[in-house]
């Protein structure tokens, strides 16, 4: 299944990398500004072209009534950060942020997810470090959780990377909202047929 295919509307784009300067320049924090106004916008646009119930939530944010399902994302950039935060709430999933590899593996440990969705460069740990730490914990649950690799180099060689370290999917970024949504709606199913087993890869 190909679900890297690229669609007209895209989120979780090239990494926003923030800087490590407190004394950002008035203009930096205008431009981060708008950049995030057009993606809440992208956002809007693509729950109205996908019929998705535009209802607010408690947060203030679009929700689409649903069962619940928890998300780790493991993701550095601000902006992605946001966007996909914002997508997956309209769509009823529940989100939890790690800011990079490490901070998702001791989340992990804290915390029940259903599903991980874990870019492959990231600071202080990366994806891949990430995944291998995460399958090698004694505990059935994070042996069996899925893991969604996320990247925007999308070769052969980095799919058999995430194979080797335990990663179950695969999404090239930019990525298709309809892409992930399929993917996660049959994360979503297979669980529910199986409580157990470990989603292969898709």
């Amino acid at each position: 299944m190909d679900v890297a295919r690229q669609g007209d509307v895209n989120f979780l784009g090239p990494k926003d990398k923030r800087s490590k300067d407190p004394g950002d320049s008035r203009e930096m924090v205008s431009a981060r500004a708008a950049a995030l106004a057009c993606a809440c916008a992208t956002a809007l646009e693509t729950a109205l072209a996908f019929g998705w119930n535009t209802e607010v939530g408690e947060r203030g944010g679009l929700v689409e009534s649903r069962p619940s399902m928890r998300v780790l994302l493991a993701e550095d950039g601000l902006i992605n950060q946001e966007v996909a935060v914002g997508l997956l709430e309209m769509k009823g999933y529940e989100v939890k942020v790690a800011q990079d590899g490490r901070e998702a593996l001791d989340l992990v440990q804290e915390e029940a997810f259903d599903v991980i969705l874990m870019d492959l460069e990231m600071p202080v740990m990366d994806g891949l470090e990430a995944t291998r730490a995460i399958r090698r914990l004694e505990c059935p649950i994070t042996s069996s959780i899925p893991i969604v690799a996320m990247t925007a180099h999308a070769l052969s060689g980095t799919m058999d990377e995430c194979r080797k370290a335990g990663q179950n999917a695969y999404l090239s970024k930019p990525i298709d909202p309809s892409a992930l949504f399929g993917l996660l709606d049959r994360i979503r199913v297979e669980a529910d047929v199986d409580h157990e087993s470990r989603v292969e890869w898709i």
